[in-house]
């Protein structure tokens, strides 16, 4: 899944990994995705729920089940 550039500051997406194939998160162009120290941005496991935070312009925080680096 791409996160475009250019999408609200404020909003709220969230996601879930229905089967058995891990979802990744990418960043577009300009787009800067934060998935905390240790994680990367792949869901873990099947039922995987997973959000992303627009804190700003382009700049987005990642959390949820997600896979260790």
């Amino acid at each position: 899944m791409t996160v475009p550039s250019g999408l609200s500051t404020g909003n709220n997406y969230e996601g879930v990994q229905w089967g058995d194939g891990q979802v990744q998160v990418v960043a577009g162009g300009g787009v800067d995705i934060d998935s905390g120290t240790g994680s990367t941005t792949y869901t873990y496991e099947k039922a995987s729920v997973f959000s992303l935070k627009c804190l700003d312009t382009d700049d987005y925080l990642m959390y949820g089940n997600l896979e260790l680096e």
